[in-house]
């Protein structure tokens, strides 16, 4: 097994290493359910990494400001 020193690319990989693992399991009503849930996390972890590094960026930025008018109660003012 080659060393992949890309993180999301190792996140997606650790995400089919699951899928193979979880194949090997018995069929009972407990490991399906776990089964499910190991399948779902790692997936997810791996498409949320790819999805955090695309907004890094620091001019996506936005500041949401919560001012009380005189009842007191809040208006939201989004700015760029």
């Amino acid at each position: 097994m080659e060393k992949i020193f890309n993180f999301e690319d190792r996140l997606v990989r650790f995400a089919g290493e699951c899928i193979f693992f979880t194949r090997q399991l018995e069929r009972l009503f407990e490991n399906e359910y776990y089964k499910n849930q190991l399948i779902r996390s790692s997936g997810s972890a791996s498409l949320n990494f790819g999805e955090a590094q695309g907004t890094v960026k620091n001019d996506n930025k936005q500041k949401i400001i919560f001012n009380t008018n005189d009842n007191g109660n809040y208006n939201n003012n989004f700015q760029n």
